[in-house]
């Protein structure tokens, strides 16, 4: 998977779980891909990892609860993203 794959799956996963806030952001990181140069896109999707309440400190709820199986799948494609970002730069 590529970036843009990524980004798109974890907007699915935000929209699953009703994460409204951090699904917008990911809304407009994939529109950017239309929009923005590359290295302008990779430096604003490397900006989300960082600082307190950051992309990396994400734990998804629904409804009051804790989404198990989706904090596992959140994990895994949010560690791959990065990894993909590093590879790119």
């Amino acid at each position: 998977m590529n970036i843009k794959d990524y980004c798109v799956e974890i907007f699915n996963l935000l929209i699953s779980v009703r994460e409204d806030s951090w699904s917008k952001e990911f809304a407009s990181i994939i529109n950017g891909f239309e929009d923005f140069e590359k290295s302008t896109l990779l430096h604003r999707i490397g900006k989300i990892y960082a600082g307190m309440g950051s992309f990396s400190d994400l734990v998804l709820y629904k409804d009051g609860a804790l989404c198990f199986e989706e904090n596992e799948k959140l994990d895994e494609l949010r560690k791959r993203l990065f990894e993909e970002l590093k590879r790119n730069r």
